[in-house]
């Protein structure tokens, strides 16, 4: 019985020590969220979900065995391409209506590792759908029982403490996080999306501005607002970056997602070798639905001279464009990143990179300046919008950021027989050579068009018309027109 009773004490203080050990991982990890959906016909949502954790917290599984496996990365930690568990948090998704949430076999969701930041120690994943592993699908699939609005969500602990190594969070330390958006069940609406590398650098003492991405692929008005704090966290208060830790509150505009905030005054870390860090949540809404981003803020030396990111000279521009690809077809384009002062070395790297996508050479990489190509065939599985964000950030302390929108149509060949000497004919005579061509948009395929791309003709010469693009089942006309 002696002998009994001290294996249970003994097991007992084991759990014991194992919490305490637990708790400053537990309470550091989380550093970003953001997610998004789409339809996917009938009651079905296809959801894709991007979170950004703690590098060095989380061992590396391989998505066939789903057992532990040596990480590729840097330092024997994970490294682009590995894929992780969320053990930490336990994060799953809750899609909101009363059932079970969504992980993996072995419990919380698993994220294959999208980009890395080494000097930040963050990691940026796409969570993998458990019903495709060991493939590597990044769109989790879920049928509803009826149409609504759901809010789906992941609800966890904790942000950063307020001393966790090198880094002490001021406004928010060992909250709650809580990301959640709203699904339209039924509709014809599909999210916003967006994209933000988890630590955004602004300067101390300064004024910091940047542009919250946007895009929405039914083409609605977007409206930009900082969460509230029941939005971004399930337990516990949460603040924006402002009073009482700082004098003046962080804003952002409605209408353009420009995230302002005058860091004057704010509150410092303790030691003057950490790193100060603000957490801060931005709600997107398109008038039905709305998603969130959830991001730090990291406040450093302010750089006279911050770096720039543009295409090489002669190149059309990048930033805040959207760039349109037809499923199997290669779009390849050059991202520079560069500082006016040419002692400071320039690091460049991405966030939420389609899966497929390739930067050559890798990111991160460093120089001054410093480029990488992408190159994407996105497939079938891949239609919609994706946005991509680069990041340079120089060893100055200074930051830039460049957002760039992919949208993926599925091209449509339209044959149109013009012959010259055929008109005036039955066909053309009463429309003076216009030939309409009905193409009707659906929900697998809500997006097809800009705009006609090339004709070709039997001897004589075609104008093709301008179209609109087709969105929510509409029907639009490519008009041919002989001349």
């Amino acid at each position: 019985m002696l002998h009994i009773r001290k294996t249970i004490m003994s097991l007992l203080l084991l759990a014991v020590l194992g919490v305490v050990m637990a708790a400053p991982a537990y309470a550091s990890h989380f550093r970003y969220g953001h997610y998004t959906w789409r339809q996917a016909g009938g009651n079905t949502i296809e959801v894709r979900i991007q979170n950004g954790f703690r590098r060095d917290g989380y061992a590396c599984y391989s998505p066939v065995t789903l057992g532990v496996i040596p990480c590729a990365g840097p330092g024997g930690l994970p490294g682009v391409g590995d894929v992780i568990a969320e053990f930490i948090g336990g994060t799953q998704f809750n899609w909101g209506d009363g059932g079970a949430p969504v992980g993996s076999p072995i419990g919380p969701l698993l994220y294959i590792v999208n980009s890395i930041d080494l000097n930040n120690n963050w990691l940026f994943g796409l969570a993998l759908d458990p019903a495709s592993l060991p493939a590597i699908d990044t769109t989790l699939s879920h049928t509803y029982a009826a149409p609504g609005d759901y809010r789906a969500f992941t609800d966890s602990c904790c942000r950063i403490s307020r001393v966790a190594g090198v880094n002490e969070h001021i406004n928010n330390p060992d909250g709650g996080y809580r990301v959640e958006t709203i699904i339209n069940v039924g509709a014809s609406n599909n999210s916003p999306i967006s994209a933000l590398p988890p630590i955004i650098q602004c300067p101390i003492n300064g004024v910091c501005s940047f542009l919250v991405p946007g895009a929405d692929p039914d083409g609605d008005a977007l409206r930009f607002r900082l969460s509230t704090g029941p939005e971004a966290s399930g337990f516990g208060a949460f603040a924006q970056p402002g009073p009482p830790n700082a004098p003046n509150a962080a804003s952002i505009d409605p209408a353009t997602g420009l995230y302002t905030w005058d860091t004057t005054g704010a509150t410092l870390a303790g030691n003057p070798a950490n790193n100060t860090l603000y957490s801060t949540q931005v709600t997107i809404e398109d008038g039905s639905s709305k998603v969130a981003l959830d991001f730090l803020i990291q406040l450093v030396p302010g750089d006279p001279e911050p770096p720039v990111i543009a295409p090489p000279a002669g190149s059309p521009p990048i930033c805040q464009t959207t760039q349109v690809i037809a499923v199997g077809q290669t779009r390849t384009f050059d991202v520079v990143g560069s500082d006016p002062d040419v002692s400071e070395i320039v690091t460049l790297n991405a966030v939420a990179l389609p899966i497929g996508a390739t930067m050559t050479p890798p990111l991160p990489a460093g120089g001054n300046p410093v480029s990488s190509s992408f190159s994407w065939t996105p497939t079938a599985g891949q239609l919609g919008t994706h946005v991509v964000t680069f990041i340079a950030s120089s060893s100055g302390g200074g930051f830039a950021l460049c957002s760039v929108t992919l949208e993926v149509i599925q091209k449509i060949t339209v044959g149109i027989d013009i012959k010259p000497g055929s008109f005036p004919n039955s066909i053309n005579l009463t429309n003076n050579g216009v030939i309409p061509v009905a193409i009707r948009a659906d929900a697998g395929r809500p997006r097809f068009a800009r705009r006609p791309r090339s004709a070709s003709t039997h001897g004589g010469r075609v104008a093709l018309s301008t179209i609109v693009t087709a969105t929510k089942a509409s029907v639009v006309s490519v008009q041919a027109l002989r001349s």
